[in-house]
C-alpha cells in the first residue's frame, strides 16, 4: 500500500495543479490520497470534499490549522510507502510514476531500501536556481550512511521523496507529545531514513522544483517557522531541539558522544557558526515578540559555545532541553540556565 500525502495550506493555482496530477493514481488499487489541508479557503475545502465523494475508496481529506496535527492524521493509515507532495512545488508530469515504477522495483529486487529520491531536482530561491541530483546512500553500514547524509548539502528537500511507513512513524510519535519544543519533522525524517536503510533515486528522469522561497533568508524563515512553533521565542532554540533530537535518533547506532562530534561539525556548518549569527536570528524575533529576548540570546549563545568547546556537557543539556519539552516555554535565565550564563 502506498498513501501519497498532500500537505500544504495554500489554495492558489499551483495547489489545484499538484492536487490534480496525483488524482489520476487513485486508479491503482494499492495507491491512497491523503490531503491534509491547513488553510480555510471556503471554495478548496469544496474543491477536495467533491473528490472524496467521487473517490469513497482510496480518498480521505483532513482540515487543521497545525502541521502537526495534519501529519499525526496522515499516518493513521499503515502503509507500506509514503509519498510527499507540496502544495508550492512544481514537477514533471513523470515524476509521481518514476517513483512509483521505483518503488516497485525496490520491493521486488532491492535490499534495504527505504527511501526513493526523485531523479532531478531544482531548488528555487528567491534568486536564483539551483539543479542537483540528490545523494544516494547505498552502504550496507548504517553509521556510514549516516557520516554521508552529514555532508550533504541538501537535506531538506529529500523529504518530497517516498519514505517507508516506520520511518516516519518512528520520528513522528514522540514529536506529538511535545506541545512547544518541537524540532522538523522533515529534517528527522531523512535522518532515520538514512539510519534505517538505504536511499535510491528514481531511474527514470523526472524532476522536482522545490519552491525554497519561504526559506530563503532569516527573515522568511523566521515566518515559516510559526507555523510549527505555538511561541515566537521557540524559535530561538530550534536548532538546539533539533540536534537533541538527532542524537536522540542517532543513539539507536552509536553511543552519545560518537553521534555527538559529527553532528557539532554539521551544526557548525550552517546558521549556528557564531554567536553574531545568532544575535542575527534574534533581531528577526525582536519584530515579533520583545518579551525575554535579550535573556533567550545570552542562553542560546552560552549554551552553543559551551556545547562546542565542550561535548562532554550534552548530558546536562539534552536535560535541560528535556525539561523545556514539557510544557512552557517562558525563558528563565536563572533556574537551569545559570550553569551557562556565570561566564558571559
Amino acid at each position: 500500500m502506498i498513501n501519497i500525502i498532500f500537505l500544504g495550506y495554500r489554495h492558489d493555482q499551483r495547489a489545484y495543479l499538484n492536487l490534480n496530477s496525483i488524482l489520476p493514481y487513485l486508479k491503482i488499487d494499492t495507491v491512497i490520497l491523503s490531503v491534509a489541508y491547513g488553510g480555510s479557503d471556503s471554495a478548496f475545502i469544496k474543491y477536495i470534499g467533491d473528490i472524496c465523494a467521487r473517490n469513497p475508496r482510496n480518498y480521505r481529506y483532513f482540515i487543521d490549522p497545525d502541521p502537526m496535527t495534519r501529519l499525526e492524521w496522515s499516518l493513521g493509515i499503515k502503509s507500506r510507502w509514503v509519498l510527499f507532495v507540496s502544495d508550492d512545488d512544481c514537477f514533471t508530469c513523470n515524476h509521481i510514476a518514476a517513483i512509483l515504477n521505483a518503488s516497485q522495483t525496490a520491493d521486488c529486487h532491492e535490499l534495504n531500501v527505504v527511501n526513493i529520491l526523485p531523479n532531478l531536482i531544482v531548488l528555487n530561491n528567491s534568486k536564483s536556481l539551483e539543479v542537483f541530483q540528490p545523494e544516494i546512500l547505498i552502504d550496507n553500514d548504517p553509521w556510514n550512511r549516516v557520516e554521508k547524509f552529514l555532508n550533504i548539502k541538501h537535506v531538506g528537500q529529500r523529504y518530497y521523496s517516498m519514505h517507508r511507513y516506520e520511518s516516519f512513524n518512528e520520528v513522528l510519535i514522540p514529536q506529538i507529545r511535545l506541545k512547544l519544543a518541537r524540532s522538523y519533522i522533515d529534517q528527522l525524517l531523512v535522518l532515520n531514513s538514512a539510519i534505517n536503510g538505504k536511499s535510491i533515486r528514481a531511474k527514470e528522469l523526472s524532476v522536482l522544483v522545490y519552491d525554497n522561497t519561504n526559506w530563503d533568508g532569516r527573515r522568511a524563515s523566521m515566518v515559516s517557522d510559526l507555523r510549527t512553533y505555538r511561541k515566537p521565542l521557540s524559535i530561538l532554540l530550534h536548532e538546539l531541539y533539533w540536534m537533541r533530537d538527532q542524537i536522540i535518533i542517532l543513539e539507536k547506532i552509536k553511543g552519545t558522544l560518537v553521534c555527538l562530534n559529527p553532528l557539532v561539525k554539521y551544526f557548525t556548518r550552517r546558521s549556528w557558526k557564531s554567536v553574531s549569527l545568532i544575535k542575527e536570528r534574534v533581531s528577526a524575533v525582536k519584530e515579533i515578540d520583545h518579551q525575554g529576548v535579550e535573556k533567550a540570546e545570552e542562553v542560546i549563545g552560552s549554551v552553543w559555545r559551551q556545547l562546542n568547546e565542550n561535548p562532554s556537557t550534552w548530558g546536562e543539556l539534552r536535560t535541560i532541553l528535556d525539561f523545556n519539552s514539557t510544557g512552557e516555554m517562558d525563558i528563565d535565565p536563572v533556574t537551569p540556565y545559570s550553569i551557562y550564563t556565570e561566564n558571559l
